[in-house]
């Protein structure tokens, strides 16, 4: 994967959704009303290794840990949005959630894509900022084309 000859601020990254389940297919719909935005999970699950032969305790790789994305999304200013996120949430629908370097449609840009579903929303009305949602989104099972979607980076050609 390329990476960038500078660092990128948060700014030049870009978030997108896509109801459609295929990674590189269907209508990438731009998060632009989102403030900051957290990925966190990108781990692994160790697993200890302890036998008589050595008297050291070893640590083997595992499984990877549950990825989550969390987003500070600004209330009303796209009620299109906000309608999808709404319904998104009570009906417990899965998309693909795209965080990327940049803009998707440029070659070269990298990022995160995978498939998930709204965990929480919860409503922030502060007396002196704008309302906004926290919107927790967790990784989920999802199929395409009988294929099972996992997290992948990708990277536009």
């Amino acid at each position: 994967m390329a990476r960038p000859s500078a660092p990128k601020t948060g700014a030049m990254m870009k978030a997108y959704y896509s109801t459609t389940l295929d990674p590189l297919a269907g209508v990438n719909v731009l998060l632009g009303e989102i403030g900051d935005l957290t990925v966190s999970g990108l781990g692994r699950e160790g697993v200890e290794l302890k036998y008589r032969g050595s008297g050291y305790i070893k640590e083997l790789p595992g499984l990877k840990s549950l990825r989550e994305v969390e987003m500070e999304v600004i209330y009303g200013m796209n009620p299109t949005l906000d309608a999808f996120l709404e319904e998104a949430m009570e009906s417990a629908e899965i998309f693909l959630l795209k965080i990327m370097d940049g803009d998707i449609t440029e070659s070269g840009s990298a990022g995160l894509v995978m498939p998930v579903f709204i965990k929480e929303m919860d409503w922030k009305q502060s007396i002196s900022e704008v309302s906004s949602r926290t919107v927790k989104c967790v990784n989920t099972y999802a199929v395409n084309d009988g294929e099972e979607l996992n997290p992948q980076w990708l990277e536009i050609a």
